[in-house]
């Protein structure tokens, strides 16, 4: 049964299972380079990991969502640079403006 999340902001499709909806959105390489942190160990169960130089490496991941390549490469807490897809930048940049309003609101109620 499809539903709608309902939030601070827009409401948000979902799909039968209670998760946001992607219209349209088919399972896809994504390939993004991460530095400075042992990634291997953090998400390789989950992604191909390529050294990329003595600090760095690439990651692939195939995934019909973008939900789980931002929160993997989010909480290895390395700075990355998003390879491809472009939509997954966009998405990322979509969490990050979210992220930064709630962390505004809660200084504010402090």
């Amino acid at each position: 049964m499809a539903g709608v999340l309902r939030g601070l902001g827009d409401d948000v499709e979902q799909d039968a299972a209670g998760r946001p909806a992607r219209a349209g959105l088919e399972p896809r390489r994504l390939r993004q380079r991460v530095r400075g942190a042992p990634i291997r160990e953090q998400i390789g169960r989950w992604a191909e990991i390529e050294p990329d130089g003595d600090d760095a490496c690439i990651v692939r991941m195939t995934t019909d969502s973008f939900d789980w390549p931002a929160m993997a490469l989010g909480s290895t807490g390395a700075d990355f640079d998003v390879l491809s897809p472009p939509e997954l930048a966009g998405y990322i940049g979509e969490w990050s403006a979210r992220f930064a309003r709630a962390a505004t609101r809660s200084a504010i109620a402090d």
